[in-house]
C-alpha cells in the first residue's frame, strides 16, 4: 500500500469520498440551519473543503487517465509515409508467361 494514499487515492476512491463528504457536508448544513448548532456549520464547511479536495484529485485522476487514452492510440496509428514501400521487381509491363492460347477459355476438371 502506498505511503500517501490520502492524498493520492485512486480515481475510484477520491471519486466515492467527494460522494460522501458531498452528503456529508449537506446534512452538516441542513442540520445548521435546522437549529442553532453552530458547530454543525463549520464542520459542514470543512468537510466542504474535503470535498473540493477529493473533488480535484478525482479531475485530475481523471484528466491523466483520458491523455494517456489518447497518447496510445495515437501510438497505436502509424501514418502510411512512415510505411517503407519496396520498390517493383519488374517494369509494369512485363507480365509473366502463361503457356496456352488466350482466347480460349480454361478446360474444366
Amino acid at each position: 500500500m502506498r505511503a500517501n494514499t490520502w492524498y493520492s487515492p485512486s480515481k475510484n476512491k477520491a471519486l466515492f469520498l467527494a460522494i460522501t463528504y458531498l452528503v456529508v457536508t449537506v446534512a452538516m448544513v441542513w442540520i445548521a440551519n435546522a437549529s442553532s448548532l453552530q458547530i454543525c456549520g463549520c464542520t459542514g464547511w470543512v468537510t466542504f473543503l474535503v470535498t473540493v479536495v477529493y473533488g480535484v484529485v478525482w479531475i485530475n485522476l481523471f484528466n491523466r487517465d483520458r491523455k494517456r487514452a489518447e497518447q496510445s492510440i495515437q501510438e497505436r496509428y502509424i501514418p502510411a509515409e512512415h510505411y517503407a514501400v519496396p520498390a517493383p521487381k519488374t517494369t509494369p509491363g512485363n507480365r509473366l508467361f502463361i503457356p496456352g492460347d488466350a482466347s480460349r477459355p480454361p478446360e474444366s476438371l
